[in-house]
């Protein structure tokens, strides 16, 4: 599969060894987003409080700062698709299943 130029493809998958003694995601969470964890609706700040200190919050930081926007920047537009959009690549291993983030347009 290849992706259209700025845009990434952040895979969902459950680590072989696991990473909650290296990197604890509890305690590196974005605590501006701690309201969220209790609501009822899937929205992209629940999403985001969920992996905000895990190593997807790491690298949705780094989007952030190399792409000059926001995490609502790049998590409310699959919101709005109702996070209906998942990919799915057939690698050796098996599937990989993720979302695709685009690079927000200079004029958001």
């Amino acid at each position: 599969m290849t992706l259209p130029e700025d845009w990434v493809l952040v895979c969902q998958m459950v680590p072989l060894l696991p990473l909650s003694e290296i990197f604890p995601d509890v305690l590196n969470r974005d605590p501006a987003y701690e309201s969220a964890r209790n609501q009822s609706e899937l929205t992209w700040q629940k999403v985001w409080w969920r992996m905000s200190g895990g190593l997807d919050g790491l690298l949705l930081r780094a989007l952030c700062g190399a792409w000059s926007c926001t995490v609502e920047d790049l998590l409310a537009p699959i919101e709005r698709r109702h996070w209906s959009d998942p990919r799915t690549l057939d690698e050796p291993v098996g599937p990989v299943e993720g979302y695709v983030l685009r690079r927000p347009s200079k004029g958001r």
